[in-house]
């Protein structure tokens, strides 16, 4: 067997380990006349052993001058991770897109149509606020969606007390899923920054987190640079910073106390 279809092999089983193992969802490999034309992993999990495997045969494959491409999806804590593993170093070529937040008004109008089709009654101002609360997450949008689904009867406007309970239901199932990956996925030291910013109820001035963490400015500066390049915060304004993964601030908060 030629070397090429070897790594085609190689590639599809390791797709294979990916979609049974590693992230269940997510591995889907086109091929065509056993010629692998683009690799899709969706839901990126960091230090993966099989995401390096992947991503090493990869490289090989595009050595050899096969007509192959690798795209990679996952939350900016698992994708900053990978890009920053010593044995991945050729992923940094790749060229990167960071998805915006949705707009509020745009996830408003998507439910309005979405529980028309269902049949789901709902009050203007009640679904604002679940709009609203999922602060633009595409992935708090399913889940507040789909908590409001399970608790709506069609026959009667959905309830603020129905709507109350389903926000919470989503609100921990968002905190569950995405914030443990998204601190794991960091340094103690980043935590530690995270920590010292959720004391703060809106945007932390960089100057008060160092003050906490009882280090020097400077010194946090390096590590305010770390998490913005990793997604999890952003600038707010000048000297300032604010969480960019929504509800992470409670997590930490909540974590403190336990």
């Amino acid at each position: 067997m030629p070397q090429g279809e070897k790594n085609v092999a190689r590639a599809l089983n390791t797709g294979q380990t990916l979609a049974t193992d590693a992230v269940p969802s997510a591995a889907t490999i086109y091929t065509h006349n056993c010629i692998v034309s683009i690799i899709l992993v969706d839901e990126l999990q960091a230090n993966s052993p099989e995401v390096r495997q992947l991503v090493t045969v990869y490289q090989e494959m595009v050595g050899e001058g096969l007509d192959v491409s690798l795209v990679i999806a996952g939350l900016p804590g698992a994708v900053a991770a990978t890009l920053n593993d010593r044995v991945l170093t050729f992923l940094n070529r790749a060229r990167k897109i960071k998805l915006p937040s949705l707009s509020i008004s745009d996830i408003d109008a998507f439910y309005a149509d979405a529980f028309t089709r269902l049949g789901i009654s709902i009050d203007v101002p009640l679904r604002r606020e679940a709009a609203q609360f999922t602060q633009g997450s595409p992935y708090m949008l399913r889940l507040v969606g789909h908590a409001i689904t399970q608790r709506a009867d069609g026959a009667s406007p959905l309830s603020a007390d129905a709507l109350k309970d389903a926000l919470d239901c989503a609100r921990e199932d968002f905190e569950n899923d995405v914030c443990p990956t998204t601190l794991s996925a960091l340094s103690d030291v980043d935590v530690e920054f995270l920590a010292a910013m959720s004391a703060d109820d809106g945007p932390s001035r960089v100057s008060g987190v160092a003050e906490r963490m009882g280090v020097t400015v400077d010194y946090a500066q390096k590590y305010r640079r770390r998490l913005i390049d990793a997604g999890v915060i952003e600038p707010a304004r000048r000297g300032y910073v604010r969480f960019a993964v929504p509800y992470l601030a409670d997590y930490l908060r909540r974590a403190r106390l336990d």
